[in-house]
This record gives C-alpha cells, structure tokens and sequence, in this order.
C-alpha cells in the first residue's frame, strides 16, 4: 500500500469515529429540543426537527458503514 493511501485510510479510521460521535451527540440535543417544543404546544416545528433527526440518524449509518470500509481496506493491504 503506498504511503500516502495509508495515511489518508489512518485519517479516516480516526476521523469516522469523531464525525459519528458528533452526529449522535446532535441527535441527542436535538431530541431534547424537540421535546420543549412538544411541552409548549409547537407540534408543527417539533415535527420538522424530528425530520432532520431521523436525517442525522441516516446519516449515522452511513458513516458506519463507511467505517466499515475503511476496515475493510486496511484489512486487504495491511
């Protein structure tokens, strides 16, 4: 494996993990949001972050799944 593909695949297995761990805690924090705006009646917006949360979980899976990637290309040319 050439140097430079092997950085760039050591990056990825550090930095897909920070990106996931960033969109899970937003999902979070926006949950809790949501459920303020439930408690005062502001079902119209609540609903609209509930949409972008089930986007952000969409997007959680993707980024897994392109962990998983990154595992299977070190795994071939290790």
């Amino acid at each position: 494996m050439s140097n430079e593909r092997q950085i760039l695949l050591q990056k990825m297995q550090r930095l897909l993990p920070h990106w996931q761990q960033h969109n899970d805690d937003h999902i979070g924090e926006m949950e809790r949001w949501r459920e303020q705006l439930l408690a005062q009646e502001l079902t119209e917006l609540a609903q609209s972050i509930a949409d972008v949360v089930i986007q952000m979980k969409t997007t959680g899976q993707r980024l897994e799944r392109a962990q998983e990637k990154v595992t299977t290309y070190t795994g071939e040319e290790a």
